[in-house]
């Protein structure tokens, strides 16, 4: 593929591989690429970190449906 047939404004694609059978519990979704305590910080000097930005653009969240042992 040429730069010149590559689509600048199509969506990011990502491709992932389950490795074990999903559960009743499972919840899984993309995160938000904006932090509260990244805006709160000051003059939001948190969100001038490359590699944060980074990983909150390409993150996912996850929530528990039950209490996890420690």
């Amino acid at each position: 593929m040429s730069i010149s047939e590559n689509n600048v404004d199509a969506e990011p694609e990502l491709l992932a591989y389950r490795l074990t059978p999903k559960t009743a519990d499972e919840d899984l979704w993309p995160a938000p690429s904006t932090r509260v305590w990244m805006e709160r910080s000051p003059n939001k000097f948190a969100n001038r970190c490359l590699p944060l930005l980074i990983a909150n653009q390409s993150g996912w969240l996850s929530r528990l449906r039950s209490f996890a042992d420690d």
